[in-house]
């Protein structure tokens, strides 16, 4: 689960041994494996929403990969609808793709 406000972010990942899609998020036996959290510096102050937003979501896919399962799948939560714009909705494909290699290109930016 990620999170992202103003001046920070968060990373909390969890694991649930009796995974079950069907049910809600919420009510799952979640047990904690790694929890981090940062601030924005320098220039990362300046970004918009939506750079912020996506920026956990990199930092975890990237610096928590040892712990994620790749060939099981893993899922990431965020409460930011705004993403589903950027990732999903945007108006046309090439749009899409430069939105994403400009969000991609913050991951290194952040310490």
């Amino acid at each position: 689960m990620t999170d992202a406000s103003d001046l920070g972010w968060s990373i909390i990942l969890t694991v649930d041994p009796d995974w079950d899609p069907s049910i809600c998020i919420t009510e799952h036996n979640h047990r904690l494996v790694h929890c981090m959290s940062g601030t924005f510096k320098g220039a990362a102050q300046h970004w918009n929403v939506s750079e912020k937003v996506v920026f956990p979501l990199i930092k975890a896919a990237t610096d928590l990969d040892y712990l994620l399962i790749r060939s099981k799948r893993f899922r990431l939560y965020s409460d930011h609808r705004n993403l589903i714009f950027i990732f999903i909705f945007a108006p046309g494909d090439e749009i899409r793709k430069t939105r994403t290699r400009q969000i991609a290109a913050l991951a290194p930016e952040i310490e």
